[in-house]
């Protein structure tokens, strides 16, 4: 049975490739953001699916607000860090 959920919450993983049709993106551009740390492969040049959100959110940030890649790494970071503590709060105020 554990074997089951542990299935159900393991994110799906793609290729590069498929990263970079997901994210709407040359390929060349997963290679760079995750030289620059902006994206991390959950194994060698594999990725989860949820990653091509961060890399649409790292492109806007940059054509929108013409965030340099580093100011894009922070933004992100703390974008996230922002979420996991909504999420913390909404468990804290259910629970």
């Amino acid at each position: 049975m554990s074997d089951d959920r542990d299935a159900a919450r393991a994110p799906e993983l793609v290729s590069e490739d498929e990263l970079a049709r997901a994210a709407g993106v040359p390929r060349q551009v997963i290679v760079r953001l995750v030289r620059l740390g902006i994206i991390e492969p959950a194994a060698p040049a594999t990725y989860p699916r949820a990653a091509a959100r961060r890399v649409r959110r790292a492109f806007r940030l940059r054509r929108e607000l013409a965030v340099g890649l580093a100011g894009v790494a922070v933004i992100l970071d703390l974008l996230d860090r922002l979420e996991r503590l909504e999420i913390e709060l909404a468990r804290t105020r259910d629970g």
